[in-house]
């Protein structure tokens, strides 16, 4: 079953809740006002077990962390009987200041826990908004596969019983039961498959998640480049047309070899930049068949606005593929431009026949005539193949004859294969079931801290309790405060 995480802080399995912000708060007032209040709770105990009652005397002092060690004092001497019981009240009075100035340190105290409970409720409470609100696609996935195993199971249950004509009145109340809920989880799953078909797409529900639909744009920075390379290429075979009036046979001079090469390595870059416009055309694609699957799904259908929100990021992302492929093909085009067979041989045989220091220094030899010749055998879709490699120049002929061996080999294994063909909770619940508790919280403290009258009753009224129970130590500890301040009967308190 789906249970939710809280990454904020820890509830454990008896709802209370712990955090290094409440270690914080426990020390709320003054280390005076704790002491007399720790000092109070010691006199009410001791006069309630009586005096020579208490047999460890020693264990039960230092069960009130904080005692004024002069009372704990006194009241062993008590117990002991080697002083009188005025003696000791003494001591105890020094000690509190006496009931004006325990009401003051314990209104402080009381005031501490009151804001420290207002505190809490509001921790929680964000905690438990912010879990609501944020889900996941893999949680949201989880409830939506837990409905659909429950109204599987209540479909099972309700067709055992439902073509039967011997149901008893149990049987068949408890059929239409089964009908009734059926309708509501049904209902309940539509919900959330909505829910998750948009958690897929844009992340909806979840702050850290922008969905699975994936960025289809080319940056300025890129498309720049591509451009800018374009241009210098169509340049360059300008110049390497200009230069071809001079060149016969295999007669390549300096000139024609450096701008063959020049255009080979631009011709690379456009290779290279080429294969990101075809991820992010890739990306487009991905898009549109993870949006037609939501689409075609059905979790949309109850829902006019998400649907039409999908459908026009289906058109978008369409369009898009269509862009990247029309720009795709233009780059094609400049790499691949249509030129006679004896251009892209005149350029192949100026990258083998000739080497500059450099090349030879790591160790390029350039062509034969005899080597040179193997180029007038190759077909025309073989020499263009061979012009679209990387660095074609800087392979030997027994390289380039095993290249066009396994191109023959791919080409006749092609020929021979077809064209390869290309998955609410109905509403978020809110904090307005604990807004009366909430309300009668800020009118008791307000209470305190203004020194108006306070009903000290509504600290244990049945719907204080439901509400704020599950703090704990932090409630207890209020309501210590404050039994102790009606013990000693303040004025301020009716």
């Amino acid at each position: 079953m789906y249970r939710k995480k809280s990454s904020v802080a820890t509830i454990d399995e008896n709802n209370k809740l712990s955090s290094p912000i409440l270690s914080m708060m426990h020390g709320m007032g003054s280390s005076d006002d704790f002491t007399k209040l720790q000092t109070q709770r010691f006199t009410n105990a001791f006069e309630r077990a009586g005096v020579g009652n208490v047999r460890n005397f020693e264990a039960f002092s230092a069960s009130f962390r904080g005692l004024d060690q002069n009372v704990a004092n006194a009241a062993r001497q008590l117990n002991a009987g080697t002083i009188s019981t005025d003696e000791y009240q003494k001591v105890v009075k020094r000690a509190t200041g006496g009931n004006a100035a325990l009401a003051a340190s314990l209104k402080g105290i009381a005031i501490n826990m009151g804001a420290m409970l207002l505190v809490m409720v509001a921790i929680k409470g964000a905690m438990w908004i912010f879990d609501k609100l944020n889900v996941t696609t893999e949680e949201q996935q989880e409830i939506v596969d837990d409905l659909t195993e429950k109204v599987k199971g209540l479909k099972d249950e309700y067709n055992e019983l439902y073509g039967r004509n011997d149901l008893t009145e149990a049987e068949k109340q408890k059929l239409d039961y089964l009908q009734r809920q059926l309708t509501v989880n049904e209902q309940i799953l539509k919900q959330e498959q909505k829910k998750l078909a948009l958690s897929k797409l844009y992340g909806d529900g979840d702050i850290f998640s922008t969905g699975e639909l994936k960025a289809t744009g080319v940056d300025s920075e890129t498309d720049s480049k591509i451009q800018k390379d374009i241009a210098q290429l169509e340049k360059l075979r300008q110049q390497i047309k200009q230069n071809e009036a001079n060149q016969s046979g295999n007669g390549i001079d300096y000139v024609y070899q450096k701008l063959a090469k020049q255009e080979a390595k631009m011709v690379d870059n456009l290779k290279s930049e080429k294969e990101t416009i075809l991820q992010l055309q890739q990306n487009a694609q991905d898009n549109v068949t993870l949006l037609q699957e939501q689409l075609d799904s059905g979790a949309l259908d109850g829902d006019a606005t998400a649907k039409q929100r999908v459908q026009k990021d289906l058109e978008f992302n369409k369009h898009r593929v269509d862009e990247l492929t029309e720009y795709i093909n233009n780059i094609d085009a400049t790499i691949h431009v249509n030129v006679e067979t004896n251009d892209v041989k005149q350029k192949l045989k100026a990258q083998f026949g000739y080497k500059n220091v450099m090349e030879k220094a790591q160790g390029q030899e350039a062509w034969s005539e005899s080597e040179m010749a193997y180029l007038d055998t190759l077909s025309s879709e073989e020499l263009n193949y061979l012009i679209d490699i990387d660095s074609i120049g800087t392979y030997t002929l027994e390289e380039v004859k095993d290249f066009i061996a396994d191109f023959r080999k791919e080409k006749e294994k092609s020929d021979k294969d077809n064209t390869i063909e290309f998955d609410i909770k109905t509403n978020l619940e809110s904090l307005e079931s604990m807004k009366d508790g909430l309300d009668q919280l800020k009118a008791a403290y307000n209470d305190v801290k203004d020194g108006e009258g306070f009903d000290f009753g509504k600290l244990i009224d049945e719907n204080f309790v439901n509400k704020f129970g599950g703090f704990e130590d932090e409630y207890n500890r209020l309501l210590e405060v404050v039994t102790i301040l009606k013990h000693v009967n303040l004025p301020l308190m009716t």
